[in-house]
């Protein structure tokens, strides 16, 4: 997910809604990820303060350079929109979607949307009769899906960090590498 800023009254509610809500996110193998400009001290603190314990990354120099190629950075505000995308394991955005700025995102449809990429997936592993043998294969050893920025899922960040984020940059995307808990510089 993309949020302005640590701190702003918005923002932190968006973070209390999904610290709040973290189990939901787990029990269909998401992981969040925030971003915003803002620098990896005040993420340090802002994570202590408000309790979160998934990752935020800092697009903080030069600013919002990974913002901006996902087209969610306000060059003319110095800050990153809010938005939320959902990328499935292959590295593929399956949803997206931009939120005006005081809005705080509907939790419930972001989870639907994740749900909604899942059922998706299972669908598309599913054996056919009329698709042929490499066909099926290339179905069963697609990747189901994740939220970048987000949502990875938990086998992405533990084994495939790398593949993702190579895939992710040769579709044009820019991400940043290895990501610990908390915070990291991207960009």
């Amino acid at each position: 997910m993309w949020y302005p800023l640590d701190w702003s009254p918005t923002c932190t509610n968006e973070h209390a809604c999904f610290v709040n809500e973290m189990k939901a996110f787990e029990t269909l193998d998401a992981e969040v990820l925030g971003v915003s400009v803002d620098s990896i001290w005040s993420h340090k603190a802002y994570a202590e303060k408000m309790g979160i314990k998934y990752s935020l990354l800092a697009d903080f120099h030069p600013r919002g350079a990974a913002s901006e190629k996902y087209g969610v950075y306000l060059a003319d505000k110095g800050i990153t929109g809010r938005a939320i995308a959902i990328v499935n394991k292959a590295g593929k955005v399956a949803w997206f979607k931009n939120y005006d700025i005081p809005v705080v995102p509907d939790l419930k449809e972001v989870a639907a949307a994740l749900g909604q990429v899942k059922r998706l997936r299972r669908k598309e592993r599913s054996p056919r009769w009329h698709r042929n043998t490499e066909q099926r294969k290339a179905a069963a050893t697609r990747s189901g899906p994740a939220f970048l920025c987000l949502l990875f899922c938990r086998e992405i960040v533990a084994n495939n960090r790398t593949a993702l984020v190579t895939n992710l940059t040769d579709q044009g995307y820019a991400v940043g590498s290895r990501v610990p808990a908390h915070s990291d510089q991207i960009g």
